[in-house]
């Protein structure tokens, strides 16, 4: 029997390594991150269906109607001009959320035309600091992909309890509460967030949801908020961008 010559050894050698194409595996991994991004888009747009139904405005044009023609008893300053305004801390209503936002100790408030979400600052901070933890780091990784995909406007806004702070790094809670949000728009901006979609906000005590005479009400104050504004396409130009 004749010996296979060098071309026919290397065509069998060539035809042994080629792999038929239908027997190659494509790797679907990707597509598990694909349908949670589009799972969590949905969920923020069914929440904006419901928040952005449309309502009567008759309380609010007769609230405006008495500034704006100058009734005598707001110029004399009555209190009754305060009379049936709501409640500072009346701050939209809770909405449902994921499970995974849940447990990373994340809760949403629903506007208008925003969407708030609330970060406890015990995930996200230790006391008195505005370093930002690795627990808290992971907790706003929840929240990257919906960021990413709406594209809108954000607002990253830090908030105190009433109790005091003088320490030569924080000489108050505008101080802690404005460092706080800068470090979370810096994560935000490391992890892939637009920084010209974002500016940070320092409102130290006086924006309180919970009453401050309580321990369980200080700690619901003390928070790091992400608010995304639907309502807006560009910033205001009166809050310059970081």
């Amino acid at each position: 029997m004749a010996e296979p010559t060098p071309t026919a050894r290397r065509t069998r050698q060539f035809n042994r390594q080629v792999q038929p194409e239908g027997d190659k595996e494509e790797d679907t991994s990707w597509l598990l991150v694909y349908l949670d991004v589009i799972t969590l888009l949905l969920i923020v747009f069914v929440i904006l269906l419901a928040l952005l139904e449309p309502e009567e405005d008759d309380h609010r044009e007769g609230l405006g109607d008495g500034v704006l023609e100058g009734q005598e008893h707001i110029l004399e300053g009555d209190p009754s001009v305060l009379e049936g305004l709501p409640d500072p801390r009346d701050e939209g209503e809770p909405v449902e959320i994921p499970a995974e936002l849940e447990e990373a100790g994340i809760q949403a408030v629903g506007e208008e035309e925003t969407l708030t979400f609330r970060l406890d600052d015990a995930v996200l901070f230790e006391t008195g600091q505005a370093v930002l933890q690795p627990d808290g780091q992971t907790a706003i990784d929840e929240l990257v992909p919906i960021l990413e995909a709406t594209g809108v406007r954000l607002s990253v806004e830090g908030h105190t309890d009433s109790l005091p702070i003088a320490t030569e790094q924080f000489p108050s809670n505008w101080e802690l509460s404005s460092a706080r949000a800068s470090a979370v728009l810096r994560y935000l901006q490391q992890q892939g967030i637009d920084p010209q979609r974002m500016r940070a906000i320092g409102y130290g005590d006086i924006r309180p949801i919970a009453d401050n005479e309580t321990a369980e009400g200080r700690a619901e104050n003390r928070r790091v908020e992400i608010t995304l504004h639907f309502g807006a396409e560009t910033p205001p130009d009166d809050l310059p961008l970081p």
